[in-house]
């Protein structure tokens, strides 16, 4: 008995983190974001996230990174709308007070600190647009602030042995740009003065004389993340500023000059959540509703990117969509540890074959490698159909990526598919 009430009080406390939920910023799709204390990355990144979670993650079609900028450190999920409540218990796992020093030529150029010593703050984009529902914003989220910048007006210019230029311009920043994809950016950083408007540029050519016209390029990337990821990024920067002015005044110049073959310098780091489990163990709940128009970030045609096809001849398009996200499955989990630099593998359906590509964060093998790869790692599931759960889940994703409910197949349908991709 005893033992049951200790259950039940644990049970009904509330979460040690606060949760604060804000509208939508897009009626395409819910996002969150778990703050972490004092900007800094956890000294293990994702450990802690449950198993049920990942896989709930990958069925449900969710897109999640570990990122850091100069004043925040966050754990941020992309979901359908109507899916944060699922995912929400999972991600409060990942909280943790053992977090790294950052000992980076960033960190040490512009002097940052933690500003607050509070812990993490967990912040929920999921409120429907025309609701009228009364929203609290966060006081304020844990943040580091730059020591060097509260100073004023400055030009900093330091030498070392990464391989490219690092500059920041506070006073003419593009604010509302989102996320550096392209290597120029913008960002909202915060000081003991207050916050300050910043671009940020990691060309490996650049000079700050070359400001004006580096700050207008375009990237490939650009227009896949720009009205996701950079929504929520220019949100955030809102919560920086905590509704305090942003100076726009005064030219600041810090320019970290690589003058080495050593790594990159990245003001900037963005990590990638860790695949679904190798097995699938249960499967989420379907949907009353499928989402309109939900995100698909499918790759550009760039370095780093290898695309491959696999035909699927004669086969319908729900069958195709479903055996999609089991190539996808598969591949995760026996190609990329096989890949030096492959980071994700996306697989789309197309028109009577499966459109692979798989991503990569350095130099890759070339198309052929890769397919040899790829097909040795469908080989052992061409004839074992794959475990009902996994279906499932499949056919959920690719509900949720085309705005339809698909059928869900039955597993024996699967092997012929797989069997036809994987011959020469």
């Amino acid at each position: 008995m005893t033992t049951v009430l200790l259950l039940t009080a644990l049970l009904s406390q509330e979460p040690s983190i606060p949760v604060f939920r804000l509208h939508q910023l897009s009626p395409r799709f819910d996002a969150m974001a778990l703050f972490l204390p004092g900007g800094s990355l956890p000294l293990q990144p994702w450990h802690g996230l449950p198993d049920r979670t990942r896989e709930r993650l990958w069925a449900c079609s969710c897109y999640s990174m570990l990122v850091q900028r100069t004043s925040w450190s966050a754990y941020m999920v992309i979901a359908p709308p109507g899916y944060g409540d699922s995912i929400l218990p999972g991600m409060l796992e990942l909280e943790t007070d053992c977090l790294e020093q950052d000992v980076s030529g960033w960190c040490r150029a512009l002097a940052l600190s933690p500003y607050d010593p509070s812990g993490a703050v967990l912040v929920m984009w999921d409120v429907p647009i025309l609701s009228n529902e009364l929203l609290d914003a966060p006081p304020a989220i844990p943040v580091r602030i730059s020591e060097w910048l509260a100073s004023g007006p400055d030009t900093l210019m330091l030498s070392g042995q990464w391989s490219n230029n690092v500059i920041l311009l506070t006073g003419r920043a593009m604010l509302g740009q989102g996320p550096a994809w392209r290597g120029a950016g913008s960002e909202v950083i915060l000081t003991s003065s207050g916050p300050v408007a910043a671009t940020v540029i990691t060309s490996s050519e650049a000079t700050p004389a070359q400001i004006a016209e580096l700050t207008t390029l375009s990237h490939p990337w650009d227009s896949v993340f720009a009205d996701t990821w950079g929504l929520v990024f220019s949100a955030i920067d809102s919560l920086v500023a905590a509704g305090r002015p942003i100076s726009g005044n005064g030219l600041s110049v810090v320019w970290l000059k690589g003058s080495g073959s050593g790594p990159r310098l990245e003001p900037w780091r963005m990590l990638a959540s860790p695949p679904p489990p190798s097995r699938a163990s249960f499967t989420p709940a379907w949907p009353g509703r499928m989402p309109e128009d939900y995100p698909s970030f499918d790759p550009p045609e760039i370095e780093g990117v290898v695309r491959l096809d696999l035909p699927f001849p004669g086969f319908g398009d729900d069958l195709l969509a479903v055996t999609a996200g089991i190539v996808e499955r598969i591949l995760s989990r026996s190609l990329l540890p096989l890949v030096p630099g492959a980071v994700s593998v996306s697989v789309r359906p197309g028109i009577g074959r499966l459109d692979v590509a798989v991503i990569g964060s350095g130099g890759l093998p070339d198309a052929d490698s890769l397919m040899t790869l790829m097909r040795a790692g469908l080989g052992p599931t061409s004839l074992c159909p794959p475990e009902a759960a996994l279906v499932r889940n499949a056919a959920l994703r690719a509900s949720l990526q085309a705005g339809r409910e698909l059928p869900v197949p039955p597993a024996a349908d699967l092997v012929l598919p797989l069997a036809t991709a994987i011959e020469d």
